[in-house]
């Protein structure tokens, strides 16, 4: 018996002794479970859905403190109705939308877990604005001023934060801008943004945090046609995962939806990839080919390419490149055995600017982040298959919301550094995280975009830039198409198409992600 097999057998004993324990205890009437270390000193919240705290109405004994279910039968009805694997949401609101100068802003944070497993080493980041000064937390940080650890977080489990900072005017417009992003182990990363406006700024149409900005300012769409460009999309479940149902169903959504690229992660391939090298590692590896055949098979067949992801916040530190090389590897073997059902690139989702010591070490973390990228290209170079990162909306030098730093003698902003690395490896892509479901005006998609696709375009590089839209249940609404409709959608994404099209390293345009994409009302 091999240790894949065996594995399943006990894990099939495990789940269903944990059911029979659920029914009993639901059946001797015990309601309760004991809280966590974390929250001995706090009541347990028994609603199944994120906790959204009002400032003024709860308690500080409520606040960072987790939800671990007070009823049983909650428990079991998120491990049966919740959301496979571990699913993170996360809110930060703040408690009004002009502050007077000076004052004071109150932000609520709220993560949760709506998933049916248990997130591992769950942490968020807080990302303050120039324009404001942190004066308190509750509870208080982990690190530094920005940093909490949360730890794993079962299904169900909520954890909140109050956090208070003074408005300090240094720079023009007078607006505060932040950014908090949340993070685990085995789970996507979530990065809420707000607006506030200063004193007697005026609040435009967009962004508001208290109103939904126009979507966009192209007529309304039945449908997006992507041209010649990308119109990808990201699948969050492992090929391994997949059955043929479920392949048979999403392809046939995707293609339904004119799709004609899909990112799917292989990251779990690294838990295999860090067993030892004997036979039982030889037959996982050659499973995980076979499930990703299948999948790439069906693609391919509906007309879809397909590349493959994988990443997490810390992939970039020294000791754990080796993740990323060994995905690396897994792409060429694996082409080198389906030659028929290749996977058209790899795609990394390294988002360093998470790890708790950026705040103290940024130049030093990014360098790092960009040195990873920089041998991964190396690496690729021989590999039948493209390249691709995903970043964020800050890298460049318009936003500059990250340092200079000086990579290869070079003195640039951390964009600039990766055009250079990837200018090796031909054929190399850009996803830009430009997450607002309106276009047009001060922080729209075009408005955070355009210093990107510009400077891809006009410095002799070859990398394409994909423009990417968020359709997630995340925070603020303007960041998301969530709540809106496909129409809404498939307007901005024509209007993104338009105005960057004629840019010569515009690539086309990218959906995070297909589930939510689908819920989307017409």
């Amino acid at each position: 018996m091999n240790k894949t097999t065996l594995y399943r057998i006990l894990s099939a004993l495990i789940l269903a002794f944990g059911v029979t324990c659920i029914f009993w205890l639901l059946q001797k009437g015990v309601g309760t479970t004991s809280p966590s270390p974390e929250a001995t000193s706090s009541p347990v919240t028994s609603s199944s859905s994120p906790v959204a705290t009002t400032v003024g109405q709860a308690s500080d004994q409520n606040l960072g403190q987790y939800s671990e279910r007070a009823n049983s039968s909650l428990t079991a009805a998120a491990a049966l109705s919740g959301v496979p694997g571990c699913s993170l949401t996360f809110s930060f609101a703040p408690n009004v939308k002009v502050v007077a100068t000076g004052g004071a802003i109150t932000y609520t944070l709220t993560l949760h877990n709506r998933g049916t497993q248990t997130c591992r080493n769950a942490s968020f980041s807080v990302y303050y604005s120039n324009n404001e000064l942190f004066a308190s937390a509750t509870p208080k940080p982990s690190a530094s001023d920005y940093y909490w650890a949360v730890g794993n977080m079962k299904p169900g489990a909520t954890y909140t934060v109050s956090i208070t900072t003074h408005e300090q005017s240094v720079e023009e417009p007078y607006q505060i801008g932040n950014e908090a992003c949340a993070t685990a182990d085995n789970s996507a990363d979530v990065c809420p943004e707000n607006l506030v406006f200063v004193g007697d700024a005026a609040v435009p149409a967009a962004p508001s945090i208290a109103t939904t900005p126009a979507p966009s300012v192209a007529p309304v769409a039945s449908s997006f046609s992507p041209g010649a460009g990308e119109y990808g999309v990201w699948v969050w479940q492992s090929p391994k995962d997949m059955s043929p149902a479920y392949i048979s169903q999403i392809v046939s959504n995707m293609k339904a939806s004119h799709f004609n690229a899909v990112y799917v992660t292989i990251e779990d391939y690294v838990d295999i990839a860090a067993e030892p090298a004997d036979s039982a590692r030889t037959s996982e590896t050659t499973s995980y080919m076979q499930a990703l055949s299948r999948f790439v098979t069906a693609a391919h067949n509906a007309g879809l390419a397909v590349d493959v992801e994988g990443g997490a916040r810390d992939w970039a530190q020294v000791s754990n490149r080796w993740k990323g090389y060994a995905l690396i590897d897994f792409v060429s073997a694996y082409n080198k055995a389906y030659p028929d059902a290749k996977v058209r690139a790899l795609q990394y989702d390294v988002e360093s600017y998470l790890l708790p010591q950026y705040e103290s070490s940024q130049a030093s973390i990014l360098s790092d982040f960009v040195a990873f990228i920089d041998g991964s290209a190396q690496r690729m170079k021989n590999v039948d298959a493209g390249f691709s990162v995903v970043i964020p909306h800050f890298y460049d030098d318009v936003i500059a919301w990250t340092p200079k730093f000086t990579y290869g003698g070079k003195n640039a902003y951390t964009f600039t550094h990766l055009l250079d690395v990837l200018q090796q490896k031909p054929g190399s892509t850009m996803t830009i995280m430009a997450y607002r479901n309106f276009f047009t005006g001060d922080n729209g998609t075009q408005d955070i975009a355009t210093s990107e696709i510009t400077e891809a375009s006009t410095g002799g590089y070859r990398t394409k830039i994909i423009v990417a839209q968020e359709t997630g249940d995340v925070q603020p609404s303007y960041v998301t198409f969530h709540g809106m409709t496909k129409k809404d959608l498939f307007s901005a994404l024509t209007n993104i198409r338009t105005a960057f099209g004629p840019y010569a390293n515009f690539g086309g345009v990218a959906v995070h992600y297909l589930d939510p994409y689908l819920q989307l009302a017409p």
